[in-house]
C-alpha cells in the first residue's frame, strides 16, 4: 500500500498536479507545478485505467489531443485506426481494453513528447493483447521492466514506468 501510494504521489508532482512540501519535481529542468503550456507538452501520460470518457467519440478524442499539441503528428494514429478498422464515429467505451489503451499510448506519441509517463498501461491485458499493444514502445527501442518508477533515457526520449511490460 505504501508504495502505490508513494508512485501515485509522485505522478502527481511530475505532472505538476501537486505542489511539493519540500524540494522539487522537475521534468527536463523545469519545476513543473504551475510550469507554463510549452513545458507541458513535453509530457504525455497514459494511466492504467481509462483515460477517456466513455460518451466520447474516437475522433473527438484525437481532435481534442491534436487541438492541445502543438507539434502533434497523427499519421502513425491514422494509420492504425485504418489498420485496425476503428471508425473516427465509434465511441471509446465500444473499444475493447486493448484498442482503448492503444489509441492512449498512440495518441501520445503523436504528441511528441520528449517524456512519457507510463501508469501501468499494459496491467489487466492478457499475454496476447500485451503483444499487440504495446509495439509503439518496444519500436522507440525502450526498455522498461520492474515494478518501480524507472527511467529509462534514448537519444532525447525519456520513458518513465511502473510496471513491466
Amino acid at each position: 500500500m505504501g508504495f502505490a501510494v508513494a508512485r501515485n504521489t509522485a505522478r502527481k508532482h511530475l505532472l505538476g498536479l501537486l505542489r511539493p512540501d519540500a524540494g522539487s519535481a522537475r521534468v527536463l529542468g523545469t519545476e513543473m507545478f504551475g510550469a507554463d503550456a510549452s513545458a507541458r507538452q513535453e509530457i504525455a501520460y497514459v494511466s492504467e485505467g481509462v483515460l477517456y470518457p466513455a460518451w466520447a467519440r474516437v475522433g473527438d478524442v484525437i481532435d481534442f489531443e491534436r487541438n492541445c499539441r502543438a507539434r502533434f503528428d497523427g499519421q502513425r494514429l491514422d494509420a492504425w485506426l485504418v489498420s485496425q478498422r476503428i471508425e473516427r464515429g465509434k465511441k471509446t467505451s465500444a473499444l475493447s481494453k486493448g484498442e482503448a489503451k492503444r489509441l492512449e499510448l498512440e495518441i501520445a506519441f503523436g504528441a511528441q513528447p520528449r517524456v512519457f509517463l507510463l501508469d501501468e498501461p499494459f496491467s489487466g491485458f492478457d499475454p496476447v493483447w500485451q503483444r499487440l499493444a504495446h509495439p509503439p514502445v518496444i519500436a522507440r527501442e525502450t526498455l522498461v521492466s520492474g515494478w518501480r518508477l524507472l527511467p529509462v533515457c534514448s537519444g532525447s526520449l525519456c520513458m518513465f514506468a511502473s510496471s513491466s511490460i
